[in-house]
């Protein structure tokens, strides 16, 4: 997990990102301080780009990723944001581009499946509880199974379309090229934890299912990475942000979706403040309450207001209350009441707050990134104690004439050890 934020007003966009990486392997997790998350994503261009959560696309770590794209893309700019992210999405599913090769691609494809056909078993064994039961007849088994397969297939899969970005023609091509290899790790795996079952499974007819849901709902299996693209456009005279949720190969292609986009104008947004991944402190301090207080709220309206209807209704000598009707008016008047605390504490909180970000100058701007990342940071060491946001904040400023400007950067090595390396910097 992480924590990054995006503040801007008419100035500019100011980002900040702590540096924590949580890796978890065999159901160990571990951390680390040290990341990049902030990266220039063109040579010249005031753009810059923002990771979270996974840090690597089929296994090759996104720094080296992004950093083969500036270098290719030179000095070349685009109109829009979105031109900037059309193009690195061009990069990503290029495997002439060489960092990412067709070995990476058909590998994660395979992985998916793989990933699938584990997520069917489980998914078909939750709604069927009687498979877990090694002692239920074997007929019966076969029977729950093909029904809660059959029910999941039509539920789930049949006339869904392919998920964003992936080409459907890579499926068939895919499954044929792994079909051997995905049998034999399948049968292991039922011999291992599914043995009672393992009899009753068409492992065939399980890995069509499969890769279907990897071109399908590979949002459901795969790890995702957050890419916050942000700054200006060469047309775009004010900053704003896009960010995307990217989950991997399937197939030759990155499957991926919207995620959040913002950006000032010139009439009503004069400014905005913008969490990405770990985000509770920030809505905290620009909302007057965490998401968790918001549903908490209103629950707790849902259960006090019935309990106080009926109490009025029995001290009102109606013996027996409809509770059906009390529960049908509170819940009709529910909504009435979220929005009128919702709209007190906003304003009380949130339209000042972004009334002052307008006016703030650019050191301010990057002041008020960093704070917020540092106290999610705070929260999470005194609080869950996971370390999943922390270490060295990262800290630049994106304007239009200066492009992106380092406040805070922390770096492997020390700069005045290195003197080639900043010469290569200026000579290029």
């Amino acid at each position: 997990m992480t924590c990054e934020v995006a503040v801007a007003n008419r100035l500019a966009i100011a980002l900040a990102a702590d540096s924590a990486v949580t890796y978890t392997e065999q159901g160990k997790t571990t951390y680390s301080s040290g990341a990049n998350k902030i990266f220039q994503l063109a040579c010249d261009a005031p753009v810059a780009v923002m990771i979270n959560n996974s840090s690597t696309l089929g296994g090759v770590p996104w720094e080296l990723i992004i950093k083969v794209y500036r270098s290719k893309l030179g000095k070349g700019t685009f109109p829009t944001l979105h031109g900037y992210w059309d193009n690195f999405l061009a990069f990503l599913n290029d495997p002439a581009q060489g960092v990412l090769p067709s070995a990476v691609r058909d590998a994660g494809g395979k992985r998916a499946i793989g990933l699938a056909a584990v997520q069917i078993i489980t998914e078909v064994v939750d709604a069927k509880p009687t498979l877990r039961d090694t002692t239920v007849p074997p007929a019966t088994l076969a029977q729950d199974w093909q029904q809660g397969f059959a029910d999941l297939t039509a539920q789930h899969l049949n006339n869904a379309p392919t998920f964003n970005g992936v080409n459907q023609a890579d499926q068939a091509q895919l499954l044929a090229s792994h079909h051997a290899a995905l049998t034999t790790s399948v049968d292991a795996y039922l011999a291992e934890d599914w043995p009672h079952l393992k009899p009753h499974i068409q492992v065939a007819d399980l890995l069509a299912a499969a890769a279907d849901l990897a071109f399908k709902r590979p949002d459901v299996i795969l790890a995702s990475t957050g890419i916050v693209i942000a700054g200006f456009g060469e047309d775009e005279y004010l900053p704003g942000y896009l960010s995307k949720e990217v989950f991997g190969f399937v197939g030759e292609s990155v499957a991926w979706k919207d995620d959040k986009k913002g950006s000032v104008d010139y009439s009503t947004t004069r400014s905005l403040i913008e969490a990405f991944a770990k985000a509770d402190m920030v809505e905290t301090f620009s909302q007057g309450a965490s998401p968790g207080v918001w549903k908490a709220v209103a629950q707790a309206f849902r259960t006090h207001a019935a309990a106080v209807a009926e109490a009025a209704c029995v001290a009102g000598g109606i013996a027996a209350p409809d509770v059906a009707q009390i529960a049908a008016e509170v819940q009709a008047r529910a909504g009435a009441f979220k929005d009128e605390w919702t709209n007190a504490t906003l304003q009380a909180h949130y339209v000042p707050l972004w009334s002052s970000v307008a006016s703030l100058n650019v050191e301010e701007l990057a002041e008020l990134a960093e704070t917020l990342v540092l106290l999610e940071s705070l929260k999470e060491k005194v609080t869950s104690r996971t370390q999943s946001v922390g270490g060295p904040i990262d800290v630049a400023v994106i304007t239009k004439s200066e492009g992106l400007v380092w406040i805070k950067r922390k770096l492997y090595f020390d700069p005045a050890l290195n003197p080639r390396y900043l010469n290569r910097l200026q000579r290029n």
